[in-house]
């Protein structure tokens, strides 16, 4: 696998639905905004890390990161209106708050399945500027989107298709992690990136990923950016 793989640009151009692909939803955090505001249920970033721990759910996490632990609450609320605190899933990336997580579990039988995908859409940098994101699973690397700033209603859809082997996926308590790993300040002094959401699936045959690639975006016909990890 490429340490910086270079992205698959796909077209759209088919009538296939994502629920055409038997998928197991493992997690979704935020909503696939069509058009802007597209982030408002997710929590202001701070200007400096406070906690860059998500939990979609129950598990023992403990030192899969430096701050994880073990979780009981369920879903962690999305926001609660205070960038300070531990609570909330953070809508961004920025020059001072570089790095979130998003810990959760997968099944024996998800861990079993051909494929995983990841998927995002970039949106909402601050003028002038641009960020690299790199994306891991379990401190894997999976994927590097090369430094880019879509501001207005400019959305950059992302997926990663890969194993589970690659992502080092075990049966119990994962974790995937996005981090700002360069990009320009334009000159402003600081940067950010905003995400609308994060969406995983676990996919049971080979056969499905290109369904599954063809209908991501087929609502919105946007490009499709995608990497196959192998």
């Amino acid at each position: 696998m490429q340490d910086t793989p270079t992205p698959l640009i796909l077209f759209l151009a088919s009538g296939l639905a994502v629920l055409s692909c038997p998928a197991d939803l493992v997690f979704m955090v935020g909503n696939d905004d069509a058009s802007p505001p597209f982030q408002a249920e997710l929590e202001q970033e701070s200007g400096a890390p406070i906690d860059d721990d998500y939990y979609y759910e129950n598990g023992d996490y403990t030192g899969l990161t430096v701050t994880s632990g073990n979780w009981t609450g369920g879903q962690e609320m999305l926001r609660n209106g205070t960038n300070t605190d531990a609570i909330g899933m953070p809508r961004a990336v920025t020059t001072g708050a570089t790095t979130f997580h998003i810990h959760f579990q997968l099944s024996a039988a998800e861990v079993a399945m051909n494929s995983l995908v990841y998927r995002t859409e970039l949106v909402s940098a601050k003028n002038l500027t641009t960020s690299e994101i790199t994306f891991r699973m379990n401190n894997q690397p999976l994927y590097v989107e090369s430094a880019t700033g879509p501001t207005g209603a400019t959305q950059v859809p992302v997926a990663i298709l890969f194993s589970p082997a690659t992502g080092s996926a075990v049966a119990g308590s994962n974790f995937i992690t996005i981090t700002r790993t360069g990009g320009s300040d334009g000159g402003t002094g600081s940067a950010w990136l905003q995400f609308d959401f994060h969406e995983l699936q676990a996919i049971p045959e080979p056969s499905t990923t290109g369904l599954l690639l063809l209908g991501l975006f087929l609502l919105s016909a946007r490009p499709l950016r995608a990497r196959v990890a192998a």
